[in-house]
C-alpha cells in the first residue's frame, strides 16, 4: 500500500481512474479511495486519503491518511 501511496502522491490524483484511486462523492467529497489487493485478488485492502491544496511551503498537494 505504501508504494502505491507514493506513486499517487507524485502525481495529480485525477491522472488515476484505473480502480486503485477514486473520488469519493456525496458526504465524502473531496476525500479518495485507495485500493490495494492482496494475494489473488482474495483481498482488498482500502486506505481513505485527503489532498491538502493549500499546504503552506509546498509545491504540490499534501496526500494525508485516515
Amino acid at each position: 500500500m505504501k508504494a502505491t501511496l507514493i506513486t499517487f502522491a507524485k502525481a495529480p490524483p485525477k491522472r488515476f481512474a484505473d480502480g486503485y484511486w477514486e473520488a469519493m462523492h456525496g458526504d465524502m467529497t473531496g476525500w479518495y479511495e485507495v485500493r490495494v489487493y492482496g494475494p489473488k485478488q482474495l483481498s482488498r485492502y482500502l486506505l481513505f486519503c485527503r489532498l491538502d491544496d493549500q499546504a503552506a511551503g509546498r509545491d504540490r498537494p499534501l496526500l494525508a491518511e485516515s
